[in-house]
């Protein structure tokens, strides 16, 4: 009999107990927050390294893996268009000029912005309807406060670009933003 292991997040599902063992005897979750999927040849018709069918099948999952690295680079690449044209070339004065106040209008414009084109990088690439709706409704909130913080930072600081702090909280805003897609992409494909 074939088998084939496979660690998991734990957060993914659609696995019969039947499949899922720990490494060691038989049980569920793994203590380090993966499961342990195994694939028996009777269950799934996996041939390993058997038959000329299991080369077949070794390429066909090499190939899935390559496809999801692929997706996952085409995701942050068009998170990073989308955060380079909604954070820079979208913002106007109205957007930029008195942030450091937390109920602003200007903002909560240019986070809705982010979400609208959220929202289209995230159905472009097939996402669930209701896990988009949750994930901009997230995004709208983190962006939303990641500015306002960075705002009401340089304000009460009077810092200008000709300061290092200023670089810095700028550095720490964008690197905010770069982990929040980051936590989205990991969220669509933990959660779909």
């Amino acid at each position: 009999m074939s088998v084939l292991y496979r660690l998991l997040p734990v957060c993914s599902t659609g696995f019969a107990p039947s499949h899922l063992a720990k490494a060691t005897n038989g049980g569920g979750a793994c203590s380090n927050g993966f499961l342990l999927e195994v694939w028996q040849s009777e269950n799934r018709g996996l041939l390993f390294p058997d038959s000329p069918a299991s080369l077949f099948s070794e390429l066909r999952m090499g190939q899935r893996s390559m496809d999801q690295i692929t997706t996952v680079l085409l995701l942050v690449a068009a998170f990073q268009i989308k955060h380079l044209v909604a954070d820079f070339f979208l913002q106007n004065a109205k957007m930029i000029m008195g942030r450091e106040k937390y109920w602003h209008m200007g903002r909560t414009q240019h986070a809705g912005i982010h979400a609208a084109f959220s929202v289209v990088v995230l159905a472009l690439f097939g996402a669930n309807p209701m896990l988009i709706f949750w994930m901009v409704l997230i995004e709208f909130i983190v962006h939303f406060h990641i500015d306002w913080a960075k705002a009401r930072y340089s304000v009460d600081r009077e810092l200008r670009p000709d300061q290092p702090l200023y670089w810095y909280a700028m550095g720490t805003d964008q690197a905010l933003h770069q982990l929040t897609y980051l936590v989205m992409i990991w969220a669509l494909f933990a959660c779909q």
